[in-house]
């Protein structure tokens, strides 16, 4: 957690931030990566993304929070691609037998 607390809250808060994210990256591995590689890179994608989404979220100017927003949805897209490629797979064509 680091020592850039300064009272007992924002220790509070730093170490739900940080239980959160530990625990995402938990189910990430048991949920997502199963010995691949594709998962592996999501996992470890998502978790730096998801660090530099906080704290462009807390900025007070709007030019760093839309860049938040902006790595929200690059981060959406990135984890349903594969789900969406797992749901409708493509069909596999057929020969014909002459």
């Amino acid at each position: 957690m680091g020592g850039s607390w300064g009272n007992g809250a924002d220790l509070a808060k730093q170490f739900i931030v940080e239980v959160i994210v530990l625990g995402a990256i938990v189910l990430g591995v048991r949920y997502v990566m199963k010995f691949n590689l594709l998962g592996c890179f999501l996992v470890v994608a998502g978790s730096t993304l998801l660090g530099a989404v906080s704290e462009l979220m807390e900025q007070p100017e709007a030019f760093y929070r839309l860049n938040g927003y902006v790595i929200l949805a690059v981060l959406a897209i990135l984890l349903a691609w594969p789900l969406l490629a797992w749901l409708f797979p493509k069909p596999t064509a057929r020969g014909v037998a002459c």
